[in-house]
């Protein structure tokens, strides 16, 4: 371990494939796999100096012979990991300045340019994308996030934030501003949608929208879904419960699906090119036994 200031409240432990290390100045230099520990905090990257006279710490990646970027580094604090290309870090603020950072949040990961991380643990970001596509290094489709306010393991706020898919910014679906809880218990959020490909109807976003907490006993999902040959839909689900007397469900729906290419209508070839719409209501209800040992209702409409 390096010797450490009074501003330190921990030792500071690393390892690294190669090192040069001058503890009189109280400066570190490892390169090759270095890995750096302090309390809870961990980071790793090809390359990682140290300064702890100035209580600083900085990690970046290193370059192959063809100049291909590798051991990129990752930080990790309070059992949350953020990879990233670049980080400086403050021992003795908690503060952090970090470039090109990833991180799961929820279903989800966060991908920012810039980055600053606060005392609280908490992450302010600019140009950042929320998706939950699996190629979060270029997602077919995200939340574009103008800045946002990261809480790890907690929740994400953001200014104007607006959808993109297959790069093409749907302006049209513009929020003002947007909430995502992480937690596990009841909140209001954004729902972030699925995705996928199908021969007859194209590429789609399914069941996203937005989730209404109203309180303990009734919610609200409202939710949508689109596809590039011009089918779409909207859905409405309600849940209502009040405890030992009834509980239910409320679900409406509406689907407009376009089959075929349309500019096929015209050539009246049968099944090329067809419209339906589906519109589906329905409700369900039951009564807790604890409510009427002698009498009991249900019902499914």
């Amino acid at each position: 371990s390096l010797s450490t200031k009074e501003k330190l409240t921990a030792p500071v432990f690393y390892t690294a494939q190669d090192s040069m290390v001058f503890t009189k100045g109280n400066l570190g230099y490892l390169y090759g796999d270095a890995d750096v520990k302090y309390g809870d905090l961990g980071i790793k990257g090809e390359q990682i100096t140290m300064n702890l006279d100035s209580n600083l710490i900085s990690s970046t990646f290193g370059l192959d012979s063809v100049g291909k970027e590798f051991g990129f580094p990752v930080f990790t604090q309070g059992g949350t990991e953020y990879e990233m290309k670049k980080v400086r870090y403050n021992f003795d603020t908690g503060k952090a300045f970090i470039s090109n950072v990833i991180t799961q949040q929820g279903e989800g990961n966060i991908v920012a340019n810039t980055a600053k991380k606060n005392a609280d643990n908490s992450f302010y970001m600019v140009n950042a994308k929320y998706t939950t596509c699996d190629l979060h290094d270029h997602p077919h489709f995200y939340l574009n996030l103008s800045k946002a306010k990261v809480r790890p393991e907690k929740d994400v706020v953001t200014g104007p934030a607006w959808l993109v898919v297959a790069d093409v910014p749907l302006f049209p679906i513009v929020l003002p501003f947007a909430f995502f809880p992480f937690t596990e218990t009841y909140s209001s959020g954004i729902i972030m949608p699925s995705y996928g490909d199908e021969m007859e109807r194209g590429f789609y976003l399914q069941n996203g929208g937005y989730y209404f907490a109203i309180n303990d006993y009734v919610d609200l999902a409202l939710t949508g879904e689109i596809y590039t040959k011009g089918t779409w839909g909207l859905s409405a689900r309600s849940n209502y419960r009040k405890r030992y007397k009834f509980s239910g469900s409320v679900n409406g729906s509406y689907l407009n699906t376009v089959i075929g290419d349309k500019g096929l209508k015209d050539l009246n070839i049968p099944g090329a090119y067809s419209v339906s719409k589906d519109f589906r209501i329905n409700w369900t209800h039951s009564q807790d036994p604890k409510a009427n040992m002698y009498r009991t209702f249900s019902a499914s409409v």
